[in-house]
Parts: structure tokens; sequence; C-alpha cells
């Protein structure tokens, strides 16, 4: 999934570049930068598609056609309405005949990540999947966090308790190094709603701060809860499908299906 989400991002972004060019032709650094990045990404990605067989020959081969073609473009002048057209209709084949099946390949291996779902987690879980359907995956974004959310206040209520929990508040507030350092401010809870006042990314470094996640569980807890917060505000960030699905594996295998977690 990390390549293939790279390789989105970099079709992205070199629909931006072209999208801000507005002359006849293109001979920007920005769009061999861009082009470059893409090649390089889109053989990883081949790589790791051939492996999974999952989709057909014929249909990466057409999108291989298009990516070398851009590679040569990019060494002279191409008219942009060519490079338009080419980025147009590989974004296309990746939409109709690789993204399906991707999906129905990965919404499969969630099925063990939803057993591990609690009863009040599942609705905002099939919500999220809901919103998926429909493309609004900022919504989705934001659902998928909630489940995140729901569990590490669950288990500091069920299994850490006040008196433990407030102890590693303190000792977050009191390290300042490392991963503690922007955590200046010292939260204390007696009851769940006083719980609801402290900010997830606290609670998280107190996780990490009582080892029930590690400093790299931490860091990508802390990339989905970015994300969330970019998605939960108004601006133009636009996520793809594939950004979802991340924030759903790791809410899955960090949050909810991880031992030291359960309430």
């Amino acid at each position: 999934m990390p390549l293939i989400d790279a390789f989105v991002s970099g079709l992205d972004g070199l629909r931006s570049a072209v999208g801000q060019h507005a002359s006849s032709r293109i001979g920007t650094d920005v769009f061999r930068r861009s082009v470059n990045r893409l090649d390089a990404e889109w053989k990883r990605t081949r790589e790791e598609v051939d492996r999974w067989s999952l989709f057909a020959d014929a249909d990466l081969d057409y999108i291989q056609r298009h990516i070398t073609w851009l590679a040569t473009a990019a060494v002279g002048r191409p008219a942009t309405q060519d490079v338009r057209a080419v980025i147009l209709e590989t974004t296309s084949k990746f939409d109709q005949a690789l993204i399906p099946a991707y999906h129905d390949s990965l919404w499969q291996q969630f099925g063990t990540g939803y057993d591990s779902l609690l009863y009040d987690e599942r609705p905002l879980f099939d919500e999220a999947f809901r919103c998926v359907n429909v493309e609004c995956y900022r919504a989705a974004i934001l659902l998928m966090w909630a489940v995140a959310a729901s569990r590490i206040r669950l288990f500091v209520v069920k299994s850490m308790g006040w008196p433990r929990f407030n102890a590693a508040s303190q000792g977050v507030q009191a390290s300042q190094a490392g991963h503690f350092r922007a955590f200046n401010r010292p939260y204390t809870a007696a009851t769940p709603a006083e719980l609801a006042l402290v900010p997830d990314a606290h609670i998280l470094a107190v996780l990490l701060h009582e080892s029930a996640i590690d400093s790299s569980e931490f860091a990508a807890l802390r990339e989905c809860l970015d994300r969330r917060n970019i998605c939960g505000h108004p601006g133009r960030y636009n996520p793809g499908s594939f950004k979802v699905l991340s924030q759903a594996d790791d809410v899955f295998n960090i949050v909810t299906m991880n031992p030291r977690l359960t309430p």
C-alpha cells in the first residue's frame, strides 16, 4: 500500500505541475522533477503489484507506456496539451482498472481488523466505509480516527485508571525530551468527562510513556491524527481513497488489534 499511495501522490503532483503551466509547451524544472519522481514511484509500484497478481497485464502495460512517454517527453519541451491528455488517460486507467481491484483486496484483508472492533466502534467504521463508497474521503478519515480515539480513551478508563494516567501525564510533561518535547502542559483527569478535554496527541504521548505503543507506532499515529486534523478544517487538501485505506490500516494494526491496548 505505501508504494501505490506514493505513486498516486506522484501522479497528483504531476497533474498540479502541469495545471499551473500556462504556456503551450512545458520545459520547467518542476515538470521534469515531477516526471522523474513519478517514473521512480511507478517502477517500485510495478514490482509490488506484479507480486500480487491482482491486475491484468494489459492494464499495467497501458500505464507503463504512458509513464515511458512522459519520461521521454520530460527531456524536451512537450506540448502542454499532449502532456495533459496523457496524464488524464493514465489517471483514468488507474482509477478504472487498478483501484477497484486493489480496494477489494484491501477491504477483504480488513475483515480481521473489523472483528477487532468493539461494539461502539463498529458504527464509526461502517459509516467511514459508506463515506468511501460515495468518495467522501475527508469524512472517512475523520471517522477512522474516531475509532482510534474511542479505543485509546477506553483503554485509559478501563485499563490504566486515573492515578496511573495522571502520573504518566506528569511524566510526559516533565520529560521534555524526544517525542515528549512538545508536551509542556500536564493534564489530569478523574472522570471520562474530564478525559474528554485532554487532546488526543497528549493521550498518545502517555501511551508511549507507558510503553503501550512504541516510538514508531507513536509516529504513525501522530501522522494519522495530523491527517485527521487537516481533513477536519477548511482547506484545499483533497485526499484520495488510498489515504483512507492507509488510515484504516494503521488504526487496525496499531490500535484495535494491538493486545497492549486491550481495555
